[in-house]
Parts: C-alpha cells; structure tokens; sequence
C-alpha cells in the first residue's frame, strides 16, 4: 500500500486561456494541493487522536463509538460518518453509531500492511453499524467469542476502484472512482499490541504506566535533638542517617534508571549522561557507609535534597510530553486505535493520545525542558566540589522549585550549570541572572554581584555558605559584618558542641524545630554549631529566640472560624474597582470593619469601638490575606490572624489557655450588617450560635503582652498575600468557564442547569440526595425549612457525571469542563464531588449535629442562612 503522503507533489502548473488540460495535468494540481493540507494538518496541528471516539459495550453485547475527530499519520482527517439521502453525501451530524452485528474483514483490495504479520494477515473483525442493511449476511455480535477482551480501531480504506469496461460512446463512469471508507475493526489484545509495536509515535508515548511504577524519592529532615547534638560523632551519624533512611537513594537510582531506558524517545542528550554515570556518581558521594562519614556530610544532606528536587521536577514533566516534529508518517498513516471494548478505569492502553505539533502548546517545550533538568541532575554531581574560604549570605527563595533558588555553594559554577540551571531563565536568555555564592561567572551587573544591597522583597531565605569547616572566630566576625552592614532581618547563635553542651541541651528543649535548611529563613534564627576550632554544621528556627525570652516560652492553640465575609462577596467588591460604576451610589473604596468590642481574658485592647479601612485594591491583591495583616498591624499584641486557603478558614492562634472576645461587622455597604462575635468556644451571629461544630479552647486568668509579641513575631504572615499571587487573570479564565459550562452539551444531555433556581433542575443524583436529606430534617423537626446554598447554587458544582467526564478527558487541555475541573483544584483546592451547603431554620443544636454526624461526609449543615448567598428552598 502506497500512502498519500510517501510521495508528495512538488510542483504543478499554471494554466493559460484555451489551454486543453490533460489528466496529469489536473492531478498533479490537485494532488499539490492536498498534500500541503495533509502536511498542514500533521505538521501544524499534530496526530491522534483529538477528542471523542470513546468506544463502549452495551450489557446486550452491542458496540457503541462516539462521535470524535482525529488525524492519522497521512494527514487524514477521520470523524464518524453515516449515509445520507443524497447516494454519494455522507452525514457528520451524529452523537455516536450503534454496531450490531460483524463479519471477518479481508484485506483484498489494499494490503495495509501494519494488518499482517510475515504476509499472513491478523485475525480481523469488520463492525456493521445498526443503520446499514441487509443484515443477512452478517452475524450477530453477542455470538462473537470474547469480544469483551477485544481492542477497536478506526480504519480509513482507501484504493483505486478497478474501471469498468465501457466504449467511448456509451461509458458514463469514465476516470477512476478513489474508493474511501472509514470502518471500526475488533481485534484481539494479542494483535493489537503487535499493531502498536510497529508504531514508532506509540511506542513512544506508551509510557503511562511505567510513570506510574516510577518511585517516589523523599529526603528525611533532620531536626536536630538532645541525642543528635550530645557529640560530634551523633551528629555526623544523624546527617547519615537522614541520607540513608527511607530507601531515599535506591529510589533515585531506581527512577533515573527509568527515566532512561522507558522515556529515551524524549531524551536528546551528550552521551556522556547515562543512567549509569549518573547513578555511579550517586554511589559514590552518597552511598558512604555509618563508619566512613566524610566532613562535608552536610553538604553532602543539601546534594541529596537537590537532586530529589530535580528528579521530581522531572517526573512531574513527564505525563505532559505529547509533542511530535515532523511525525513519522509510517506510524498510523490509516488507522486509529480507540481502545479495549472494557477498559479498566482511567486506562488509555491500546489507543492513541493527541501528539501535538510543537507549535500548538507547550510539549514540545516542556521536552526541552526535561532535557536541560537531567543535564543539571548530571552536572550537580560532577560539578559537586567544596571551595571558597569565605562566608557569604546569598538571597533565595525557600517555597520554590530548585530551579528558582539560588545556586548553591558546593557546586562549581559552570558556563554549562548556569545554562541548565533555571530553563525559564536560559530560554530568556538572562541565565547569567542566576545568583549564587560563585559570582565569577555570572553577569556583571551590581545587583548579581551584590544582591544584597538591592531590593530583597521577593526574597525569603538567606542562604549562608563557607562557614562549614572554618574558623568560628572569623566566621562568626563576617557573618556579623555582612548582616549589620545589609540590615538583614535574622538573629544567629553560636555553640560550642562540647563546652556548650548544657545550653545547647536547653536552647534544643525550648525550640524543638531546629533543622538544617543552608541557611535561615527572613525574620529566623540561624545556629551555628562548633567544635574548637572548626564549625560542623548549622541549623535555623523559623522565628528569632532572644535569651531573655527563653523562660516566657508558651504553648499555643489556633481555632479555625468562618470569615463574615464570604470570598466572592470580597471578589466582587474588589473587582468593582475596575469594572464599570454604578450611577446611581457612590461606590466604596474601602473595605470598611467596625470593631465593637476586642478583649483577652477580659482586658479591653480598645478604649471605645473603632473602624478599619482597608482599600479595596489590598483586598483585589490578597483577599483575606489583606485582613488579617491589617488586623495584625493594628493590635500587635493581641491575637494572631491568618487565613487558610485550602480550607478557606479564619485561624486565630492564642495562648493555649487564654480566653477572648472579638466583636465585628462588616459597614462597607451598610451600617445594619449583622454583628460576628468570635470566642474560644464559639463563633456567633447577632448573639446566636451559627455553626454546628464546637470551637475548642480552654480558660485562663490574664493578658500577658510580652507573650502576645513572641506570638506575632513567630506567626505573624507578615509577606503573605493570595496563594496564587495576582489571581486577577484566573478569576477572569474562571468567571469566563462558569459562563461558557452552562451551554455545554453534557449538562443539555443531562437536563441540568449549572445555575439552577429550584431543586428540579439539579442532576438527578443530586435531587435524589437531597430529597433523602429533607426527609431526615422533616423527621427531626416537621416545621423546619431548609435551604440549599453554596457550590450548588452558585454554577460551580461537580457530581459524578462530570468526574467521570474529566478522567475520560483530562489529557484534553482545551476542553472547557477540564480546564474548569483543573482551576477548581488550583483556586478553590476542591477534588471530588461537591459538597452540599444546607440551611436549616428552626432546630436546636443537638438536632443539628445528629444532622451532621449522619451526613459528615456529604452535607455542611448551618442554623440561619448566610447573608448574600443564592439559596434554594427545598
């Protein structure tokens, strides 16, 4: 079998008046043309599989394929068709096509040769759809013999009709018919896998499972203990430990094999980055025994921590690599495979993905990526190498991938590590903006060199090197200087592992999260470990300790609280700022609070109520955030707030046993909003218990102010803003999903409305549920009414329909329910189904919690509605 795209035109002519066409004239012209489409559609578009072609099997053994769209290796576009009216007219208007019976497919006219093994053809069944007739010669398909077992394929077969004979005068079929007809095959699992061997692009990308089986490598940390820091030797012996423990190396080792022999397709490296140079390095800076322990052991504990960053940098690359350059047209050039009859859950075993073009995503880019990140695994242990006599503190960020942070100390810096250090960076070509301990290689410009002296807002760890193995003496004197000089926000603490071994011993008791992070996090406390002469190692608090604080240590306790506002209330305000004026009032500018009343363990923290304003473009750039770090501000003695993103809570940390009151409301828009009381025990609206669950928290005699600012100085979120940073853009992809889900066709077929107004036009799954929920409040209370609120109100809700759509179609990144499910995760943290938000109006509490003790896993429950919120009586 020739394809169409083996030989292509090159060339054709133009054509002048009066010219009499030949036939080569007019094919050639023709033929030009559709090879540049089938080119344009492989090499711009991409091959595969795009969307549909979901293949199922009824209970009565019938075959059912949906409609889809796909593209083989020749450049045919391929979509389920059936016969319209018109003899030679085929119809694409179709959902799915039904197969009822079978026949055995014989491959006389074409020979398509990935359908035979050593000239012998494979065992093939031809599907005959419900809409073609007569049947009679055609079999049943609940008669075949494990058709539960067989793999479908799509088959375009296409071949010259023979001509039939004819004289010149009489002959009304002159030129050659091009037969094309799509047909669905069934074939064994045995076959199909040979089919597939033969497929350079699957075999390829056939790596799902073995991403599955990689491992997934996890570096102990090493906080340091009262038997860690008795002696030196327990000190070494502890770093080892935190190196050997948890199979952490062999896991390593075990991926990076995997990463080269099942993923090679996407690998385009030196050859002198094996798996086995790779891994034979790991051995021999890590794999040293308990009675070997070399001196650099700490650094050697940094080493491994940044190589499982890196591995896990690349693994997470990995499912998202479907490019194809110039795709090897042999591959599929007439078929499609659509997978088993029965697939297990989540399986794309025996069909085909959507192989991108690189010029319609970020694959083809994400494979350079994966490139330049095993480079950089490579170079950080052949360039693993401690020099330098001087201590430096380098900026860095803590909460980023390695690729972000600074590079570290114990690596020599390469023109060719800076190039694979941050793939961001090199692909803007601003690599040489990389900071690191090392500057000789990096750009000239001042605030690489001396990063210090500039801007460190975006920065939130000191890394601080060349300390380990030198004098404490001069150490501890550079240190000093280049901390007071620079105004950098930490505190450092020397000890003596020896002659200091009691205050060590102490100092440990009352800061039991010293660890090792190479360096200090902004606003910490680094300690530095000696012994004689030498430094060992060093360690860091989160938070500064100060001597004199040591004996008002105290145990603390967070309770967590809804806000009084919710996040789209704050959303909505905020976003009015750049959206279009009301005329007819003035539109706030602030986010307004009145404090009625503010105390700890009864002593007032104010004088009389007072008022907060908070700009609304704070509360556009932090939501919450820009709340509690006002309420923060403004009362730094009292109680810490915070916000928890992924539970979308209050949290108010205290001393364990004190008690408070925190009286306020919301007069943005109106001064009669309803009055929060916050307490240790409860959360209150206008002095009514509104939320089921208790608040735990214990009695205490009085304010202790000094405690309160070690408190703040420890929790404070002074830098935290929205989890996501300006989340402007992701609201807006977000609002513009929740707009475009309410014409998807999932929901027209199911009959449901994504904003609904009564129960009726949930998911039947839903108002079932819901009607068993009614029946047990009825059956507690029969005077109580209950209301339906939240994510099913409000257009975002998710039941199961529309999870098993999403792990049907997750790979589809241009599928708005995808894309809706994946910015769900990211802005809301919600997986699953959603939960269900009731209001119920009259009940007692204990009726309450016997309510949400049933249905803790399926129903939030609350007392009085929430103010703003769409709600649904039910």
């Amino acid at each position: 079998m020739t394809t169409k795209l083996s030989n292509i035109t090159a060339q054709y002519r133009s054509f002048v008046n009066d010219q009499v066409l030949t036939a080569d004239q007019l094919n050639t012209l023709i033929q030009y043309f559709e090879d540049q489409g089938r080119l344009s559609r492989i090499c711009l578009s991409g091959v595969g599989i795009a969307c549909g072609f979901r293949v199922s099997i009824t209970g009565s053994k019938e075959v059912v394929v949906t409609q889809g769209c796909g593209i083989t290796t020749d450049g045919d576009l391929i979509l389920l068709q059936q016969p319209a009216p018109e003899k030679t007219a085929q119809m694409i208007d179709i959902s799915s096509v039904r197969f009822t019976h079978f026949k055995a497919f014989e491959d006389t006219n074409v020979r398509y040769a990935p359908f035979f093994k050593a000239n012998q053809q494979l065992q093939i069944f031809e599907l005959i759809p419900d809409f073609q007739t007569p049947k009679t010669d055609f079999t049943l398909l609940n008669t075949l013999p494990g058709i539960e077992k067989m793999v479908a394929l799509l088959y375009l077969e296409e071949f010259p009709k023979s001509p039939e004979l004819c004289t010149a005068i009489d002959c009304n079929n002159q030129g050659i018919e091009e037969i094309s007809r799509l047909k669905v095959l069934l074939i064994s699992e045995e076959d199909a896998a040979y089919i597939n061997n033969t497929d350079s692009i699957y075999t390829k990308h056939a790596v799902m499972q073995a991403y599955k089986q990689l491992p997934d490598p996890a570096v102990g940390r090493f906080v340091l203990t009262n038997n860690s820091a008795a002696n030196l030797s327990n000190l070494r012996k502890s770093f080892h430990s935190a190196i050997s423990s948890n199979n952490t190396i062999n896991q390593l080792k075990t991926g990076i094999t995997s990463l080269f022999s099942n993923f090679a397709g996407f690998l385009n490296l030196p050859e002198t980055i094996t798996s086995e140079s790779i891994n034979q390095r790991i051995t021999q800076l890590l794999g040293f025994s308990a009675l070997a322990i070399p001196p650099d052991v700490q650094y050697r504990y940094d080493l491994l921590k940044d190589l499982v960053d890196t591995y896990n940098e690349i693994k997470e690359l990995l499912p998202e690599l479907e490019a194809e350059c110039c795709p090897d047209i042999k591959s599929f050039p007439k078929h499609l495979m659509i997978g088993r009859l029965n697939p297990m859950q989540n399986e794309e075993t025996f069909r085909h993905s959507f192989y991108h073009s690189p010029v319609s995503g970020n694959d083809f880019q994400n494979i350079s990526r994966l490139n330049s990140l095993t480079i950089r695994l490579f170079l950080m242990l052949s360039d693993y190498n401690i020099s330098g006599d001087t201590v430096k503190i380098t900026p860095s960020k803590s909460k980023r991938t390695l690729s972000k942070r600074s590079i570290p100390y114990y690596y020599t810096i390469t023109d060719q590590l800076i190039d694979n250090w941050d793939f961001e960076k090199t692909k803007r070509l601003v690599q040489k903006k990389n900071l690191s301990y090392n500057t000789t290689k990096l750009s000239e410009a001042d605030q690489i060199q001396t990063p210090l002296k500039f801007n460190l807002d975006n920065f939130d760890f000191f890394r601080i090197e060349g300390h380990l193995g030198k004098s404490p003496v001069s150490a501890e004197t550079q240190l000093t200087e280049i901390q007071s000089s620079n105004g950098l926000d930490f505190d450092c603490s020397f000890f003596d592992i020896d002659t200091d071994q009691s205050e060590l011993q102490q100092f440990i008791n009352r800061n039991d999260s010293l660890e090792h992070l190479s360096g200090v996090p902004k606003g910490g406390t680094f300690v530095v470990l000696k012994k004689a002469n030498l430094i060992v190692a060093d360690f860091a608090l989160s938070y500064k300790y100060r001597a004199e604080q040591a004996e008002s240590c105290c145990k603390i306790s967070e309770c967590s609280y809804p806000w009084i506002s919710s996040l789209k209330y704050l959303n909505n305000l905020s976003r009015s700022l750049r959206g279009t004026q009301s005329r007819r009032q003035l539109m706030p500018r602030f986010y307004r609070l009145f404090i009625s009343q503010y105390s700890v363990n009864g002593i007032s923290l104010i004088s009389q109520p007072l008022e907060i304003a908070i700009p609304l473009e704070e509360i556009f750039n932090g939501r919450i955030h820009a709340v509690t770090r006002k309420l923060n501000e403004r009362f730094p003695t009292g109680l810490v707030f915070d916000f928890d993103q992924k539970s979308k809570l209050l949290k108010i940390k205290k001393l364990r046993d004190d008690t408070f009151t925190f009286m306020i409301k919301d007069i943005t828009t109106s001064n009669t909003s309803p009055v929060y009381t916050y307490t240790e025990k409860a959360f209150l609206r206008n002095s009514r218990i509104i939320q089921a669950k208790d608040v735990v928290c214990s009695d205490v005699n009085l304010l202790q102010a000094n405690l309160y600012r070690q408190l703040h100085a420890k929790y404070d979120p002074r830098n935290k803003d929205d989890d996501y940073g300006r989340y402007d853009n992701q609201w807006k992809r977000w609002a513009e999903l929740m707009e475009k889900l309410k014409h998807n066709k999932l929901f027209k077929e199911m009959k449901a409305k994504r904003f609904p107004t009564k129960v009726t036009e949930l998911p039947q799954e839903a108002q079932a549920e819901l009607r068993q929920i009614r029946a047990d409040i009825a059956q507690i209370s029969s005077s109580a009414k209950a209301c339906l609120s939240g994510d099913w109100t409000n257009g975002t809700w998710v039941d199961t329909a529309m999870l098993t759509y999403y792990a049907r179609n997750q790979k589809n990144t241009h599928d708005d329910i995808v894309l809706f499910m994946k910015l769900r995760e990211k802005l809301h943290q919600k997986k699953g189904k959603s939960r269900y938000s009731v209001f119920v109006d009259p009940l007692t509490d204990a009726q309450l919690k016997a309510l949400q003790a049933k249905y803790l896993n399926k129903v939030d429950f609350y007392l009085v509605k929430s103010i703003g919120e769409t709600v649904i009586e039910f």
